[in-house]
């Protein structure tokens, strides 16, 4: 409203008229005064209130008062009307919590919002829930799966397969049905190695395709020096593990010399067959001999002329393990020597296969100093019929001396499969009784000699003189194996007496042949190891007999 009029010196009635207000909102009533305490805070968290209540009725214009003392200056056409101290204070604090009330709402909203969404969603649960049949939750226990079988190993072929040199790939023998446990291998001179695990790429020729080790640089039949060998289902197994479409692996029909692991110095299984196929025109070879057959064997000197190119000893049944005959009056060795099946002359004798040495002689050279000797029949045999494999001919035992032939045996008796010249003596009359006549020129002395353990030196057997059969032909203590020959010196005390191992020509030997976990000592009679003793002392030079530990 305008300012009143200024006072006049005496009181006049108001004007009758008074000018119409200005446009402005009417002025606020007067402010009350505040209340005696400020309004208690509002519980935590509020309800929801309701939206804010509508601005207050604009009042309608005061009636006319006498003019304060002091009117207030109008407010800015923009802002409101200004107000005294503690009134816009209480304004204020009223928008501030009007303010916290909407923010207390809004907040609200949204967790009921967030409970709404849970329940809804655990409804959908229940009702899933209820339509679901009830579960067991203890559910009957299966019986268990029964172990599934291991894969079976591969057999050995009907026609067996070549056990070969894994350097020169000289076949050194074969394994045949039977042999499926054999893990080890003569490896010459009497040596038996591990069998070494390899592989070839199938259909391969050459040796890229040999593969004694793979990428991973691990040996297949493990690392140099081997102390267990493989079978042949090992090594066929190994084979079919480390094949892959890329790289299809089998047995090697070939020894893969210089490819790695040392396995040269081992024997390797081959793929190669064993058969021996005789020419068509041949007849059929006889059955292998096992025994001596009742007529006898001849055994002859190796050597032309009077000097004992004839027969120097009939073997008979039970002479399957003699190893020596006397020749030009000396007890000597027996040599194996082989010819081919059904020839008759020089032509078919075989004394060595390849070179007339050690290694090609059938009984090794010097066939004292060899390590695959002493040689019985039944070795000898055996023999002929493996280097019938490696020869490519059928071989058996010769019915000839076959002097001159090589390996120096001229010098040795030789074992034949000729019959004996003379009849075999008559069997004795059953009444009296008799003991069979014993074999061996050293009778065995009147006290008998014991057999010993060869270490704790114990008492395993007694041998005696009169007994049947006689203890003369005995090579073997039931459940102990063979009896090793061993010699002693005739001076000397203790174990300095003892010669299990001489020297002969520079070349150390087992008196009674090297013994291993696979091999046996040489079967020894008691006359055997006197002779052999005696034999020598002539070698060495030193004077040997039988020992008494």
């Amino acid at each position: 409203p305008p300012s009143p009029p200024p006072p006049s010196p005496s009181p006049t009635p108001p004007s009758p008229s008074p000018p119409p207000p200005s446009p402005s909102p009417p002025p606020l009533p007067s402010p009350t005064p505040p209340s005696p305490s400020r309004p208690p805070p509002l519980p935590s968290p509020p309800p929801p209130l309701p939206s804010p209540p509508p601005p207050l009725p604009s009042l309608p214009p005061p009636s006319p008062l006498p003019p304060p003392p002091s009117p207030l200056p109008p407010p800015p056409p923009s802002s409101p009307p200004s107000l005294p101290p503690p009134c816009a204070d209480k304004t204020a604090e009223i928008q501030q919590l009007r303010e916290q009330i909407a923010d207390l709402t809004a907040q609200i909203a949204a967790q009921a919002a967030d409970y709404v969404t849970q329940i809804e969603l655990l409804e959908a649960d229940l009702a899933s829930c209820r339509a679901t049949p009830p579960v067991s939750y203890c559910p009957p226990v299966s019986p268990p799966s029964p172990p599934v079988a291991p894969p079976s190993l591969p057999a050995l072929p009907a026609d067996g397969v070549q056990v070969i040199h894994g350097k020169t790939g000289t076949a050194l023998g074969c394994l045949f049905p039977g042999n499926d446990n054999t893990s080890t291998f003569d490896f010459g001179d009497g040596e038996t190695k591990p069998i070494a695990a390899q592989c070839c790429v199938v259909g391969s020729t050459d040796d890229a395709g040999c593969k004694r080790k793979l990428a991973d640089d691990v040996c297949l039949g493990g690392k140099h020096p081997l102390t267990v060998g493989s079978t042949y289902a090992e090594n066929a197994a190994v084979c079919a593990k480390k094949s892959t479409p890329a790289m299809p692996l089998g047995l090697c029909n070939r020894s893969c010399a210089f490819q790695g692991c040392r396995y040269n110095e081992y024997p390797v299984i081959s793929s190669i067959e064993c058969v021996l196929s005789p020419p068509p025109s041949l007849p059929p070879s006889p059955p292998p001999p096992k025994s001596i057959p009742p007529g006898g064997f001849a055994v002859l000197g190796g050597g032309g002329g009077a000097d004992g190119s004839g027969q120097v000893r009939c073997l008979l049944p039970g002479d399957e393990n003699v190893t020596q005959a006397k020749f030009n009056g000396v007890f000597k060795y027996i040599a194996p020597q082989c010819c081919v099946v059904n020839a008759t002359d020089a032509t078919a004798c075989r004394r060595f296969i390849g070179s007339n040495d050690n290694e090609g002689c059938v009984g090794g050279k010097p066939l004292d100093t060899s390590k695959e000797g002493p040689w019985n029949y039944v070795k000898a045999w055996n023999k002929c019929q493996e280097l019938s494999v490696i020869a490519g001919e059928e071989l058996d035992l010769c019915e000839q001396a076959c002097s001159l032939k090589g390996c120096g045996y001229n010098n040795f008796p030789v074992f034949t499969k000729q019959a004996c010249l003379a009849s075999p003596p008559s069997a004795p009359s059953p009444s009296p009784a008799a003991p069979k006549p014993a074999k061996g020129s050293n009778p065995i002395p009147a006290a008998g000699v014991q057999v010993l353990n060869g270490d704790t030196g114990a008492e395993l057997y007694c041998l005696r003189p009169g007994q049947d059969p006689p203890d003369e032909d005995r090579t073997a203590v039931d459940g102990r194996g063979n009896i090793a020959a061993q010699c002693c010196t005739k001076t000397g005390t203790g174990n300095e007496k003892c010669r299990r191992l001489v020297t002969v020509d520079g070349t150390a030997q087992c008196v009674g042949g090297a013994a291993t976990p696979t091999k046996a000592p040489n079967p020894f009679t008691y006359s055997d190891t006197v002779d052999e003793c005696a034999r020598l002392s002539v070698v060495t030079g030193e004077d040997l007999e039988l020992c008494d530990q």
